[in-house]
């Protein structure tokens, strides 16, 4: 039996830290906190459970940095339309 071949919607990040802050970031397409030291920084990355949160990657940028992230994909699942006959329990 041959696989369903579903369409895909690819997505793909680029951020720039062009602040003079150490900026903690997710999937490089949302802020997360800024901070003034690395090391504030990496203990606030710390605390970031990455497998329970939303993002597929959590990062540091520091001053003057850039990080891209590609390939990040979202699965379009055609939409099934049903008879409502179909769930008619009293037949």
């Amino acid at each position: 039996m041959g696989s369903m071949k579903f369409d895909k919607v690819v997505f793909n990040h680029t951020c720039e830290n062009k602040s003079d802050r150490f900026v903690i970031v997710g999937n490089c397409s949302e802020f997360i906190s800024d901070h003034s030291t690395i090391e504030e920084a990496q203990s606030a990355l710390s605390d970031i459970h990455v497998g329970e949160s939303k993002w597929a990657k959590v990062q540091i940028l520091e001053p003057g940095e850039s990080a891209s992230l590609s390939g990040l994909e979202r699965t379009i699942y055609p939409k099934v339309k049903y008879d409502e006959s179909m769930f008619d329990l009293g037949k």
